[in-house]
């Protein structure tokens, strides 16, 4: 499969400064099928990250075939270098261009859903809270890649300044695993039955139990929901998960009504112009004072109104009232000049019809 994967480093401070005892948050995406997988890092460096990749290859249902990488000194390394070109076949690999930050778009988007989302901001330091972002990881991949359909950008069309965007229909990332054809039929037959035996709703439930303990952690209290570290399990700590669960359960189908809904889009506000009729009572009062005094202004018109009428009109009228006004001389005018074009077409009309004798 010739499907490549753009990989993305990230701390989980946040901060410009590294520190070293924080677990980092590690994020790869395959750009053909969405393929997500996350890692927790105890340490920011070249060994931990050849750790990872190691692993990613024994949980990855296809092979690895290139990696792109941003210009972080954890990837850009000698010994990431030579394991790329000794692998069998070799992987090849790339980096982003510098100061081209829409090189890492993919990752980048999965890096705030998966990351930012889940987990939040936090300074997460320690072996207990890389076991909890683990487990966490853990369950997240799986609701993600078997059950979380997602949009995948088929064309962009631009028309002058409008871009078009048209996608595939919604799946998920093992349905566009599947639908490529180059799976074998064992890696085939290991994602149906990876998909038969996991619980969409157990995974959902453990995701927001270390999600609870994790805010618990940041905060400054003790952790008392880790699992033991021996293989044996707390009768007690199973109990209260199954009750948890159960509760959970029950509340499913009443979630819905505690959502809120999805903003309505806003109405554009359209233009509706000022009724005509507005000084239609006293447009007689109003031509007479314009033909008595000429020069007189839309204020002046305005505040004798106010005086006549009182309540009728107020001073935010102004403006309309300007608009009568102009359109009243613009009449005027128009009259006028239609009154001197038929005054001169009479006068050339008596002149042809007289004409005067010219002496010799």
């Amino acid at each position: 499969m010739t499907s490549r994967h753009w990989w993305r480093w990230r701390d989980a401070s946040q901060r410009p400064n590294h520190d070293q005892t924080l677990n980092q948050p590690w994020v790869a995406t395959d750009i053909a099928t969405g393929w997500n997988e996350c890692l927790p890092l105890l340490s920011r460096d070249g060994a931990s990250v050849m750790a990872a990749l190691r692993m990613l290859e024994e949980l990855l249902p296809f092979p690895l075939r290139g990696i792109d990488v941003d210009n972080d000194g954890a990837f850009l390394n000698a010994p990431l270098e030579q394991w790329c070109e000794k692998h069998q076949p070799p992987i090849a690999l790339t980096r982003s261009r510098a100061y081209q930050s829409n090189d890492q778009a993919w990752v980048e988007q999965k890096n705030g859903m998966l990351i930012r989302r889940v987990v939040g901001y936090q300074r997460l330091e320690g072996l207990v809270a890389a076991e909890l972002l683990g487990e966490l990881y853990g369950a997240l991949r799986l609701f993600t890649n078997l059950y979380q359909p997602s949009f995948k950008l088929r064309e962009s069309i631009r028309e002058g300044a409008k871009l078009k965007r048209r996608h595939h229909p919604p799946r998920t990332p093992q349905q566009r695993l599947l639908a490529l054809g180059k799976c074998r039929d064992a890696q085939r037959k290991a994602l149906e039955e990876l998909q038969s035996s996991s619980d969409p709703v157990a995974l959902l439930e453990t995701v927001r139990r270390c999600q609870a303990s994790l805010a618990s952690l940041s905060a400054g209290q003790d952790h008392q929901e880790q699992r033991p570290r021996s293989g044996a399990v707390d009768p007690e700590q199973a109990r209260k998960e199954q009750r948890t669960l159960s509760r959970f359960l029950r509340n499913l189908q009443l979630l819905w009504q505690e959502s809120q809904p999805l903003p309505e889009p806003m109405q554009k506000r359209r233009y509706t112009p000022r009724q005509r009729t507005l000084f239609l009572e006293h447009r007689e009062q109003i031509e007479q004072w314009l033909e008595r005094e000429a020069g007189m202004n839309a204020a002046e018109i305005l505040r004798r109104l106010i005086r006549l009428a009182p309540g009728a009109y107020h001073e935010g009228q102004l403006r309309s009232m300007e608009r009568r006004v102009k359109e009243w001389r613009t009449a005027r005018a128009e009259r006028l000049l239609g009154s001197l074009r038929s005054a001169g077409k009479e006068s050339e009309t008596e002149e042809t019809s007289n004409p005067v004798a010219t002496p010799i």
